[in-house]
Formats: structure tokens, sequence, C-alpha cells
């Protein structure tokens, strides 16, 4: 698996989408963030990478209708951008979701 994933990154980089939310209200605070690298040289794919945050979001906020979990959530943003992702440039990078829980939030469930 180690080295299939190596050769994943060395063909078609990586990106990972960062999404910060507040399980108390089950909210999205901020538009998920993408970096990558390996991927697409980020100055020539601005365009990109701004479309594919906003489909995230939009797939997300619909997701957090109902109550949800992180796992959830990070199926779901896999599920939304590698479609998008590959349609777009026809190279599967591997996608990571780092979802954030806002601080006070997970103070507030103690």
């Amino acid at each position: 698996a180690v080295i299939k994933d190596r050769k994943i990154l060395s063909d078609n980089g990586l990106v990972a989408v960062i999404v910060t939310i507040d399980s108390r209200f089950n909210k999205i605070l901020v538009r998920p963030n993408i970096v990558s690298r390996g991927f697409v040289y980020i100055k020539e794919s601005q365009s990109l990478l701004k479309e594919a945050e906003l489909l995230v979001y939009e797939s997300l906020k619909k997701k957090m209708e109902k109550k949800v979990t992180f796992g959830e959530l990070k199926n779901t943003v896999r599920e939304t951008l590698e479609p998008f992702l590959y349609q777009e440039t026809q190279r599967n990078p591997i996608v990571i979701p780092v979802i954030l829980n806002m601080r006070e939030a997970m103070n507030f469930k103690k």
C-alpha cells in the first residue's frame, strides 16, 4: 500500500482540503481551502482550485443540512472532488480531507 501511494503521489500529486466546522451548530465556518503538492502549478491553476473549493463547499453545505459524522464529511469531500479533478485534468491525485472542529465546540461537548 505504501509503494502504491508513493507511485500515485509521484504521478498525480496530493490535494489536501481543509474545512473548519462548528459541530454544535452543524455549520461550515470558513469556505474550504485547497492546498496541492505535485498536482498542478498553483499560479496557473488558481481558477481550477477556486472552482474546486466552491464545489466542495456547496456539497458539504448540502450534506450538513442533517447531522453527519466526520467520516461522512471526509467521504463527501472525496466523492465530490475526485471526479471533478479527473474531469478537468485527467489526473487522480490523492485527496486528503482535513476537518477541523472549532475549539469552543469541542470544549462545549465535554
